[in-house]
C-alpha cells in the first residue's frame, strides 16, 4: 500500500553509492596528480640526456619518448575516468536526493492515512458510545425510516389505542 520502505531502502542504496564514488574519485584525482607530477618530473630530467660529449643519446631518447607517450596515454586515461566518475557521484547524489524526497513525501502520506484511520475509529467509538447511552439518539440515527418512527410516535399519543 505504502513504498515507504522501498523508497528508504533506495535511498539509502544511492547515498551509499555517492559515498563510495566520492571516496573512489578523490583516490582517483589523487592518482592524476601522482602521475602529473611523475610525467613532468621524467620530463625534466630526460631533456637533459646526452652522452659524455653533450650530444643526445638518440637511442634513449627514442626509448624516453615512446615512455613518455605511454605515461601520457595513461595520464589521459586517468583523467577521462575522473571525469566519469565525477558525473557517476552527481548522478548518485541526485538519485539519493529524489529518492529521499519521495521518501518523505510518502512517509508524511503514511502518518496522514494512518492519523485518518485513528480518527475514524475515536468517531466510530464515539457514536457507538452515544448509541449506548442515549436511546433516542440510537433510534434516530440507526437508520429506522421516517414512517417508523412516526408510527411509533402515533401509537404514544393515541388516547384510543
Amino acid at each position: 500500500m505504502f513504498l515507504t520502505a522501498e523508497y528508504k531502502q533506495k535511498r539509502d542504496n544511492y547515498k551509499t553509492l555517492k559515498q563510495g564514488l566520492s571516496t573512489t574519485l578523490t583516490q582517483h584525482t589523487s592518482y592524476i596528480e601522482q602521475a602529473t607530477e611523475v610525467i613532468s618530473q621524467a620530463q625534466n630530467q630526460f631533456g637533459q640526456l646526452s652522452d659524455a660529449s653533450g650530444t643526445p643519446n638518440q637511442d634513449t631518447i627514442t626509448k624516453i619518448d615512446k615512455l613518455m607517450e605511454k605515461v601520457t596515454t595513461f595520464s589521459k586515461k586517468l583523467s577521462d575516468r575522473n571525469e566519469n566518475l565525477a558525473t557517476a557521484e552527481v548522478r548518485a547524489a541526485q538519485k539519493y536526493q529524489e529518492y529521499h524526497e519521495l521518501y518523505l513525501a510518502e512517509k508524511q502520506r503514511e502518518e496522514a492515512y494512518h492519523a485518518e484511520q485513528a480518527r475514524l475509529a475515536a468517531e466510530s467509538l464515539r457514536r457507538e458510545q452515544e448509541r449506548r447511552s442515549n436511546p433516542d439518539f440510537s433510534r434516530s440515527n440507526s437508520g429506522a425510516s421516517g414512517d417508523d418512527f412516526f408510527t411509533q410516535h402515533q401509537q404514544r399519543s393515541n388516547p384510543f389505542g
